[in-house]
């Protein structure tokens, strides 16, 4: 009988090391080893600005805080700073497009009420293609033998397709890509 308790205290201790391993997994602390961080860097696009065309002194003069009972004067905003893209290559750019259409598409994707009547499931494979002009051209390029699946995968990616704002890599150059609208009962 103490075999048994031992045995049983025993498994708990390995569940509960195991359950504290994956807690401490999970939240990827950093762990130091030899002097580095275990978690990686942070990385931020930062663009050019223009050098402010006050000189040091009249800036400092304007910096200068109010008088008491001085009325602080509205001033005017600065402008917006621009954003910067990061630099991306061809292929990870086109990703990124394919990427956010089917997110934009899955907004607009429906499962006809007929379709689920009727029991029909099938993946359509979708092509949009898009023009040197920015035209995107949205087709079928494998059908899931169900016409009606078929018509509203398109409509969703031709609802998305000009909402997806084209990475500047690929701003001017015709290329395409495929995606894959699954309609399944089990969902």
């Amino acid at each position: 009988m103490a075999l048994r308790a031992e045995r049983r205290s025993l498994v708990y201790a390995i569940g509960l090391s195991l359950a504290l391993h994956a807690a401490v997994l999970a939240l990827r602390l950093p762990v130091q080893t030899g002097g580095q961080r275990g978690a990686p860097p942070i990385v931020a696009y930062l663009a050019a600005t223009e050098a402010p065309a006050l000189p040091m002194a009249s800036a400092m003069a304007k910096a200068r805080p109010a008088t008491r009972g001085a009325r602080a004067t509205p001033s005017a905003a600065p402008p917006p700073l621009p954003v910067a893209e990061p630099a991306l290559d061809e292929a990870t750019a086109i990703a990124r497009y394919r990427y956010e259409l089917i997110g934009t598409a899955l907004r607009y994707k429906r499962y006809p009420a007929e379709a689920i009547a009727s029991g029909w499931e099938g993946e359509v494979v979708v092509r949009i293609t898009v023009t040197g002009g920015g035209a995107p051209e949205v087709s079928v390029k494998a059908s899931s033998g169900q016409p009606l699946l078929d018509e509203q995968a398109l409509t969703a990616f031709r609802a998305a397709a000009p909402l997806v704002r084209l990475p500047t890599p690929l701003r001017g150059q015709a290329f395409g890509v495929e995606v894959r609208a699954v309609y399944s009962l089990r969902d």
